[in-house]
């Protein structure tokens, strides 16, 4: 299993199936504490429970799958339903 360097935040020990214990301190004078091996498939859990901060070179890749899904089409951003995109009549 692929695993990504990151950055401790807090003091944390977490089990991951499959990888088995991670642990980060970041006071900790062991290196492999301060920057704690995550595996790939759970960083993005680890960054936004606060206990991480990935490499630079990371990208979520559910922000990606976001950032390039596809606009909505159609409708009405006026909100009245009616299909144009003219204000309602006065």
């Amino acid at each position: 299993m692929k695993a990504i360097t990151c950055t401790a935040l807090v003091e944390f020990t977490r089990f991951v199936e499959g990888f088995g214990q991670v642990v980060g301190a970041p006071e900790s004078s062991l290196k492999e504490a301060r920057r704690p091996e995550v595996p790939a498939n759970a960083v993005a859990q680890f960054v936004k429970d606060g206990l991480v901060r990935p490499p630079k070179s990371w990208v979520d890749p559910d922000a990606e799958e976001e950032a390039v899904a596809p606009a909505p089409t159609g409708g009405s951003q006026t909100g009245d339903n009616n299909g144009s995109n003219q204000p309602p009549p006065a």
